[in-house]
């Protein structure tokens, strides 16, 4: 399954997400690496969590508004966050608490994406935590507002109705495992959307009692990068680039409209017009195939490109530069 598009905000969620006593206390744990984002007569805005000893905080920009936020403690404290960098091809932002002295909070890591298929979850919201289930990490779409291709998490939840647009997801062991900020708009064969919703809804009815909800978070992987980069001297994450500009080829595979001058594309004898149909391993059906493909690689990689031009095939060797 894949989607062809994604939006910033809001799902709603329909039943009851109410909590085990043993997960209220998981949740006590988790609460304790995270603060409620509050913005002036608005209220509760959604969540960040801690991701270093020196206050600095992750959340989605859908629930920063300004540049300088509140963040209240689980102990009732309120401190100041300011924005201090926007990633925009995710939206993930960073946030430096002043004066930041809470020593005995615990800085939340990712988790590992090979361990997460099936696992419940738990998310923050800023009206409290509800129940999920990490279903997949195996699907893709379009971040907007910047319109690039990412590889996509599919979670299930399963709440009262409310907001979940921003919200922090967690494992049981107490890591990050995806940061709420896409909902469905599903490709336009009306065919492709039956089968979809029909195996949806097949699959939601084995996960709990209640009425289910599904959302999409960033890929495990591309949250890794953006917290390593946050986490750098430089706090700015390195996502990958090539310096190529394709569209969906006649058939198979995505072709090549331009190639930026001294780019990792023209270096590898990449050149307008040829048609990429395999990324190392990856078969490439299609321009969006191409582009999450690279989007999941890291800034240094080598990968092997096979490339139709007119009668014949070629294989190239590129090295994946930084955005």
């Amino acid at each position: 399954m894949s989607l062809s598009a994604v939006s910033f905000g809001v799902a709603c969620l329909f039943g009851q997400g109410g909590l085990s006593p043993d997960e209220l206390k998981t949740w006590d744990r988790l609460a304790a690496s995270c603060v409620t984002l509050e913005q002036g007569a608005i209220g509760a805005t959604g969540s960040a969590v801690l991701i270093a000893n020196d206050g600095r905080f992750l959340a989605h920009r859908s629930n920063v508004n300004s540049n300088v936020v509140s963040g209240r403690l689980r102990s009732g404290k309120l401190i100041t966050l300011r924005l201090e960098f926007v990633d925009d091809p995710t939206q993930l932002v960073l946030l430096q608490a002043d004066g930041w002295s809470e020593s005995a909070m615990t800085p939340i890591s990712v988790a590992d994406p090979r361990s997460l298929a099936g696992r419940t979850v738990i998310a923050a919201l800023a009206t409290g935590p509800i129940r999920g289930e990490f279903v997949s990490s195996d699907r893709a779409g379009i971040m907007r507002p910047s319109l690039r291709y990412v590889p996509l998490s599919e979670i299930r939840f399963e709440a009262t109705s409310q907001r979940i647009g921003g919200a922090m997801v967690f494992t049981y062991d107490g890591r990050l495992a995806g940061v709420m900020s896409a909902t469905l708009e599903p490709m336009p064969s009306i065919g492709e959307i039956n089968r979809t919703l029909q195996n949806t809804l097949n699959e939601v009815r084995r996960f709990g009692p209640q009425n289910m909800a599904v959302g999409y978070s960033l890929g495990v992987d591309v949250l890794q990068r953006v917290v390593e980069g946050f986490l750098s001297p430089s706090r700015r994450p390195e996502h990958p680039a090539i310096g190529a500009f394709f569209r969906d080829a006649a058939g198979q595979g995505a072709l090549i409209d331009s190639v930026l001058p001294n780019s990792p594309a023209s270096l590898s004898g990449l050149r307008p017009g040829d048609i990429v149909v395999r990324a190392d391993s990856t078969t490439i059906n299609d321009q969006f195939d191409l582009a999450v493909f690279l989007f999941k690689q890291k800034v240094g990689a080598r990968i092997q490109l096979q490339v139709r031009r007119m009668a014949e095939q070629a294989t190239l060797a590129i090295t994946i530069g930084r955005q």
